[in-house]
């Protein structure tokens, strides 16, 4: 591989600029994925009032997508950037395959609880539940968001460890920490909100869940202090 004819972004050359059987099969798990947050078959509305009460689960759908379409850039980002598509990268991406499925109904639980307490039950939530009963379904539901996140961060771990074999530039190993330190940060959130949970059994305040609005100061810290240092190293 000629890595001077490699199309450039932003200083990053992309080795897996054409999509890997790995990559397929991995987008193809992801919609799937999809597939299983949609209203079913079994569940269309039958009456005016199932009909409103559908309408209002739509949120926690799109909540629900947003979190899957997180886990899927991480990957499609790793793929796009590395063009890994060997044994480890093939396992690491069966784990991440099967625990985005085994985490879609935890999913759709743990949001449409934080939704139904958010609206005051306008939202409806998937069952009732006591206190110490949402506690661990948080516990479980942070562990499983953990893993998650901890697989995309063994990804770009193990293409760091391949740096030398892929030639990676200063640019390019500095992007590779960066997203290590972002994925690290994300894998944290979910530990902590799990012990939160774990610690308070008896919380009906949900901190556990609000705990994941972290997400977004994690992105955007990691992502600011990222870019100015960049800035300041490379003048890109």
């Amino acid at each position: 591989m000629n890595l001077d004819e490699l199309p450039v972004e932003k200083g990053f050359r992309i080795r897996g600029a054409s999509m890997t059987r790995l990559e397929t099969f991995a987008d193809a798990a992801f919609a799937f994925a999809v597939t299983l947050l949609v209203i079913s078959v079994d569940d269309v509305p039958s009456s005016y009032d199932e009909f409103q009460t559908a309408l209002k689960s739509v949120p926690i759908f799109f909540a629900c997508l947003a979190q899957m379409i997180m886990f899927w850039i991480g990957h499609h980002k790793w793929s796009r950037l590395y063009g890994l598509d060997d044994l480890v990268s093939l396992w690491l991406t069966v784990f991440l395959i099967a625990g985005i499925l085994v985490l879609v109904y935890p999913l759709r639980v743990v949001m449409s609880l934080g939704f139904g307490l958010v609206t005051g039950g306008w939202v409806p939530a998937a069952f009732e539940v006591s206190a110490i009963q949402v506690a661990t379904i948080f516990v479980f539901y942070g562990l499983a968001f953990a893993s998650l996140s901890g697989i995309i961060l063994g990804l770009y771990a193990y293409a760091w460890r391949q740096r030398e074999a892929l030639e990676l530039n200063e640019v390019e190993r500095f992007e590779t920490v960066r997203s290590m330190v972002l994925w690290t940060s994300v894998s944290g959130i979910g530990l902590v909100s799990s012990l939160i949970a774990f610690a308070n059994p008896d919380d009906e305040h949900g901190l556990a869940g609000w705990f994941y609005w972290s997400l977004f100061v994690a992105f955007f810290g990691v992502n600011w202090w990222a870019g100015k240092r960049r800035r300041a190293l490379f003048h890109l």
